[in-house]
C-alpha cells in the first residue's frame, strides 16, 4: 500500500482548519488507514515523524469529541510504530501541558484517563524515556492528585513500568512524586489504596533508599485497614523490600514490626503470606550472613524443652533478625501499649508475644522491660474495663496455652493443642462482650497475658520472681486499685506458662521482708521453692482483705492457676508411679509425654509429706501451701465492699468460681490422700459424685472434687485457718464490722457445715494435740466468737468509750459487731451434727454463759433492745437443741413437773415461729451439704 498515495501532506493541512467538521475527518481518515496498517502489518513506510507533531498537537483541539478522537489515533500512532522514538519529542510536551499543570486543562475525566494511557502505551515500547523522564514525572505529580479514581489507579501502574525501566534520572528524581503518591493511601476506594500499596513497593525498590523512611509510618497505617487486600499488599511490599530492597539491613528494625504483624492478622490468607515471606527472608539472612552464623547453625541446640505446643520454631535468620532489633522494637511497643488509639494498642499487644518466641532463652536479657511494659499494659487494660459494666468479662482471662512436656486435660481443648502449627499461638475467639472499647480492652489483656506466659515459659522464675515480687509490693489497692490487679494477673500468666520444675526450684532469700509464717506460728528466713514463696505473697493480709472487682478477678485468676499446677504435678506422680510414658486424652496423634525426672522430683517436692524428705520444713510448707490456698479462696468470697456486691453478675459468677476451685483443690487434696494411704480416705463413699460444671475453659486434670471431699479439705485446713485468726485478734484486739478477719470467719462458718466437728488429720503437731478438747475447730469457733465479736462483755461496761478512751469502736460499731456474733452463733444450729454437739453440757453451758447471758442484760435504748432480741433468739435455738419439745396432749402421761411443762409449752409456742422467720435466711448454705445433716 502506498501510504503517500492515501495520507499526505493535505491531510496535515486539514488537521490545523478552522472547520471542525474538516479536522475530524482528517483525523478519521488517518485512523482508518493505521487501523488497515495493523491489520495487514505493513506499517513500514508511513512517515511516523512527519505526523506526530500535527496529530498531537490535535489533543489541543477545542471540541471534545475532536479530542477523544486525536486520542485514539495518536494511540494508534504509537501502537504501530515499531520505533516511537521519534514521535516523543513533539507528543510529549503536549502530555505535559494537558495533564501536568497544577491547574486542570482537561475538563473530561474520561479524556483525562484516554489521555494518561497513552503513557502507559508509550513505557511498553522497547525505547528509550531517559530524556523524558521528568516529563513523565510531572505528569504523574499531578495525575495522582487527580480526583478520578481510575486516573490514580492508571497512574500507579504507570509509575511502576517507569520504575521497573530502572532509569538513574528515575532514582535521582523520584522524590518528587512520593507525596503524591502517599495521599491516595487514604482514598476511600480500597482499589485505589491497593494500587497505590503495590506502586510504593515497586518505586522504592528502584529509588533513593532514603525514600524509603518516608513511606513506612502511611504503610503502618494500612495495616489497620478494614479491608483484607490492603493488608495482603502490605504485607507482600514489606516482604519484597526484606528481601530485595537495596538498603534492606538499614530498615530492618522499622520494617520487622510490619511483617510480624502479618503473622498475626485476622485474614487466614494474609498470615500464610505472612509466614512463607518470613521464612524466606530467614533463610536468605542465614545465606548472606553465613559466616557469623556458623556456629549458631551447627551447634544449634533444638528448641526449647517448654516450648508451646502447636508451635512451629522460626528458622535461624528470623530469629536472628528479632534478636538484633528486639532492644528497640520491646520498649517501642510498650509505649504504644499506652496510645490513645485502641488499633495501636491492640496490635502493640498482639506482637510481643511474637518477639518473645522469636527470642526464646534470650527474652531473659529483655525480662525488666517486659515486666514494665506488659504490667503497664495491663493495669490501662484494666482501669478501662473496670469504668463499664462488665467486670464479669474479667474472670477466667489466662488463655490455658498448652506446653510440650505437659500434661493435657482430655476435654476443653487448650490453646493450639490441635490444628496445624503456626509460629504463634492461636487464641480462640472471644464472644462479644459490652462495648467496642471493652472488646478491645479484653484483647489487649489476653494477648498480654499471653505474652506473659510465654515470657514465663522461656525466663527462669527464679530471675523474674524477684522483679515481679518488687512490683507487687508497691501496688497498693488503696492507691492504685488497677494496678494491682495487672501485676496480680501478670503473676498468673508468668505461673502458668512456667515449668513445675522451675516453680518448685529452691530460692533463697534472707532479707526480713521476705520471710514465710510456718505453722507454729513462727517466722524464720525463707529458704523454700519459688512457688511457696508466691502464694505466700498472695495470702498476705493486704491482698486477703482487696475488694475491687479487678484485684479479686486477678487474685482468684492466680490462685486457678496454682491449682492447675498442683493439679499437673499430682497428674506426674500417680502417672509415674505406674509408667513414666503415657498417652494423653484423646490426642489423635496419639501423642506421648516422657515426663524427665526433674518434674517427678518436683512434683514429689510439692506433695509428698512422707519421710523421704530430711528436713520437716519442707513437709510443713508442702502442708501450709495448701492451706494458704484454702484461705485465700475464703476471703475471696468474704471479703466484699458492702453486702450488695453479692448479687450483682460479678459477685454470683465470682462465687460460683471460687467454689469450682475449691472442688478442684479438694481433689488435689483427695488424690494425695489416696496416694499416700491416708485412712480417711480409704473409707471414702463409692457412690460420690461431682457436680458438673460449665467452664469456658475446662482444663483440670483430675475428676473435680465432691462435696464429700471438701468437706474433707475443711477439716484439713480450716483449723490452721482459726488460729490464723485467733493469732490476730491476740495481736490487734477485737474485730470491727468490717473487719477482714470477721468476713473470713463469717464465709467459713457458713460454708463449713458438719465439717466443723470433724478431726484435722493434717499430720502436723499443734500446741493442742494433747488436749482432748480441741480434736475438732469447735472449741475454737466459740472462742472467736466470744472475744472477736466481744460477746463475753456487758454492753456498755466498758469504760473505755468514754471520751479520751482508748475502745475505738463505737456504740453502735460495738452493737453491730455483736449483733453479727449472735446471728453467727445461730447459724450454726442450722446444722444438725452441730446443734446436737452444742447441746451437750460442757458446750451449752459455755455458750451461754459467755456468749448469749452478757447480751440479755438490760439498757435503755433501741439498739441494746435489738441486741436483746437477737440474744433471745439465739437462747430459743441452743435451747432446742438442747430440750426435746413434746406436745400439750402428753402433760397428763409424762412425769414432768409443773415447771417442765411449762417450759416446754414455752418453747413450742416460740421455737417454731423463729425457726419459721429465721428459715429462709438463716438456713441458706452457700455449699451443699452431706447427706444426714
Amino acid at each position: 500500500m502506498n501510504a503517500v498515495g492515501v495520507v499526505n501532506d493535505r491531510i496535515l493541512i486539514l488537521l490545523t482548519d478552522d472547520n471542525r467538521f474538516v479536522r475530524r475527518k482528517a483525523l478519521n481518515d488517518i485512523r482508518a488507514y493505521l487501523t488497515e496498517c495493523l491489520k495487514t502489518g505493513d506499517c513500514v513506510d508511513f512517515p511516523f515523524s512527519s505526523y506526530a507533531p500535527g496529530l498531537s498537537a490535535s489533543l489541543n483541539d477545542s471540541i471534545e469529541v475532536n479530542r477523544e478522537l486525536a486520542i485514539a489515533v495518536n494511540h494508534l500512532l504509537i501502537s504501530s510504530s515499531s520505533d516511537c522514538s521519534g514521535i516523543l519529542p513533539s507528543l510529549l510536551p503536549i502530555l505535559v501541558k494537558r495533564l501536568g499543570q497544577k491547574e486542570t486543562v482537561e475538563p473530561s475525566e474520561e479524556l483525562r484517563l484516554e489521555t494518561l494511557r497513552l503513557l502507559k502505551v508509550i513505557l511498553e515500547k522497547s525505547v528509550d524515556v531517559s530524556p523524558y523522564v521528568d516529563d513523565f514525572l510531572s505528569i504523574l505529580q499531578h495525575s495522582f492528585l487527580d480526583p478520578y479514581h481510575e486516573v490514580k489507579k492508571l497512574s500507579c501502574l504507570i509509575i511502576q513500568d517507569l520504575a521497573k525501566k530502572k532509569l538513574h534520572r528515575f532514582y535521582q528524581a523520584s522524590e518528587s512524586i512520593v507525596t503524591p503518591l502517599l495521599s491516595n493511601l487514604i482514598h476511600q476506594h480500597s482499589k485505589v489504596r491497593l494500587a497505590t500499596v503495590q506502586a510504593v513497593g515497586t518505586v522504592m525498590i528502584y529509588s533513593h533508599g532514603k525514600l524509603v523512611e518516608q513511606t513506612i509510618t502511611p504503610l503502618t497505617q494500612r495495616l489497620f485497614d478494614t479491608a483484607s487486600s490492603i493488608r495482603y499488599g502490605v504485607i507482600e511490599v514489606v516482604g519484597l523490600w526484606l528481601l530485595d530492597l537495596p538498603d534492606r539491613y538499614s530498615y530492618h528494625t522499622k520494617l520487622l514490626p510490619l511483617i510480624l504483624s502479618g503473622l498475626v492478622d485476622d485474614s487466614p490468607d494474609v498470615r500464610d503470606l505472612a509466614e512463607d515471606l518470613w521464612h524466606d527472608v530467614g533463610l536468605k539472612f542465614e545465606k548472606e550472613n553465613e559466616e557469623q552464623l556458623k556456629d549458631k547453625l551447627d551447634f544449634d541446640k533444638g528448641p526449647p524443652s517448654h516450648y508451646p505446643l502447636g508451635c512451629k520454631r522460626p528458622v535461624l535468620g528470623c530469629r536472628e533478625l528479632v534478636y538484633r532489633s528486639a532492644s528497640r522494637l520491646l520498649p517501642a511497643l510498650s509505649r504504644d501499649l499506652g496510645d490513645w488509639q485502641a488499633s495501636t494498642r491492640s496490635k502493640a499487644a498482639s506482637l510481643i508475644p511474637v518477639l518473645i518466641l522469636h527470642l526464646e532463652q534470650a527474652t531473659t536479657q529483655h525480662t525488666q522491660h517486659l515486666l514494665t511494659g506488659l504490667g503497664t499494659g495491663l493495669t490501662d487494660a484494666i482501669s478501662r474495663i473496670a469504668s463499664s459494666t462488665s467486670n464479669v468479662a474479667l474472670l477466667r482471662l489466662v488463655p490455658p496455652l498448652a506446653f510440650r512436656g505437659q500434661p493435657l486435660p482430655k476435654t476443653g481443648l487448650p490453646v493450639n493443642q490441635s490444628g496445624p502449627d503456626t509460629l504463634v499461638p492461636r487464641l480462640p475467639q472471644s464472644s462479644p462482650t459490652g462495648s467496642t472499647e471493652t472488646a478491645e480492652s479484653l484483647e489487649v489483656i489476653r494477648q498480654l497475658l499471653l505474652a506473659a506466659q510465654l515470657t514465663g515459659s522461656l525466663v527462669e522464675a527464679k530471675l523474674w520472681w524477684p522483679l515481679l515480687k518488687s512490683c507487687l509490693g508497691r501496688c497498693t489497692e488503696s492507691v492504685a486499685p488497677a494496678s494491682l490487679a495487672g501485676h496480680l494477673f501478670l503473676l498468673a500468666g508468668f505461673v502458668c506458662g512456667s515449668s513445675i520444675d522451675e516453680l518448685l526450684s529452691c530460692w533463697v532469700n534472707d532479707s526480713p521482708s521476705n520471710q514465710l509464717h510456718s505453722t507454729n506460728g513462727g517466722s524464720r528466713a525463707s529458704s523454700c521453692t519459688i512457688l511457696h514463696h508466691i502464694i505466700s505473697q498472695l495470702a498476705g493480709d493486704d491482698l486477703l482483705s482487696v475488694i475491687s472487682f479487678g484485684a479479686k478477678a486477678a487474685l482468684l485468676e492466680c490462685v486457678l492457676v496454682i491449682v492447675r499446677r498442683l493439679e499437673e504435678a499430682m497428674f506426674i506422680l500417680r502417672s509415674s508411679s505406674s509408667s513414666v510414658s503415657m498417652e494423653i486424652g484423646n490426642d489423635p496423634n496419639n501423642l506421648h509425654i516422657e515426663f524427665s525426672s526433674e518434674a517427678i522430683a518436683a512434683a514429689e517436692t510439692l506433695f509428698d509429706d512422707s519421710e523421704i524428705f530430711v528436713s520437716f520444713h519442707v513437709r510443713t510448707f508442702s502442708f501450709q501451701l495448701r492451706s494458704w490456698l484454702f484461705q485465700i479462696l475464703l476471703a475471696l468470697g468474704a471479703v466484699w465492699a458492702d453486702s450488695s456486691t453479692t448479687s450483682t453478675d460479678f459477685g454470683t459468677a465470682l462465687l460460683k468460681l471460687t467454689d469450682e476451685v475449691m472442688c478442684r483443690l479438694a481433689a488435689c487434696e483427695r488424690d494425695f490422700g489416696i496416694r499416700s494411704g491416708d485412712p480417711v480416705y480409704s473409707t471414702r463413699p463409692a457412690d460420690v459424685k461431682p457436680e458438673a460444671t460449665n467452664s469456658l475453659f475446662q482444663t483440670n486434670l483430675l475428676e473435680l472434687g465432691s462435696s464429700w471431699d471438701v468437706d474433707q479439705l475443711y477439716t484439713r485446713y480450716m483449723l490452721q485457718l482459726f488460729q490464723r485468726l485467733e493469732a490476730g485478734q491476740t495481736e490487734f484486739g477485737s474485730w470491727h464490722p468490717r473487719s477482714v478477719g470477721l468476713a473470713i470467719f463469717s464465709r467459713c462458718l457458713q460454708t463449713a457445715g458438719s465439717a466443723l466437728l470433724m478431726s484435722p488429720s493434717n499430720g502436723l503437731k499443734t500446741d493442742q494435740d494433747n488436749n482432748p478438747a480441741t480434736e475438732t475447730c469447735l472449741p475454737i469457733v466459740l472462742r472467736l466468737l466470744e472475744r472477736g465479736c466481744r460477746l463475753d462483755r456487758v454492753a456498755g461496761a466498758d469504760t473505755e468509750k468514754s471520751p479520751g478512751g482508748s475502745d475505738p469502736l463505737t456504740m453502735a460499731s460495738e452493737a453491730e459487731l455483736r449483733l453479727r456474733g449472735l446471728i453467727l452463733l445461730t447459724r450454726l444450729t442450722d446444722s444438725g451434727p452441730v446443734r446436737t454437739m452444742l447441746a451437750s453440757p460442757t458446750h451449752l453451758s459455755r455458750c451461754l454463759t459467755h456468749l448469749v447471758l452478757p447480751a440479755c442484760v438490760w439498757r435503755a435504748g433501741r439498739t441494746a433492745e435489738a441486741m436483746r432480741k437477737a440474744a433471745v433468739t439465739c437462747l430459743v435455738a441452743l435451747m432446742a437443741s438442747a430440750t426435746s419439745t413434746y406436745d400439750l396432749t402428753e402433760a397428763n402421761v409424762d412425769s414432768r413437773t409443773l415447771d417442765e411443762i411449762r417450759l416446754d409449752v414455752w418453747l413450742c409456742d416460740h421455737v417454731e415461729p423463729v425457726r419459721q422467720l429465721l428459715g429462709p435466711k438463716t438456713c441458706e448454705c452457700d455449699r451443699i451439704r452431706v447427706e444426714g445433716e
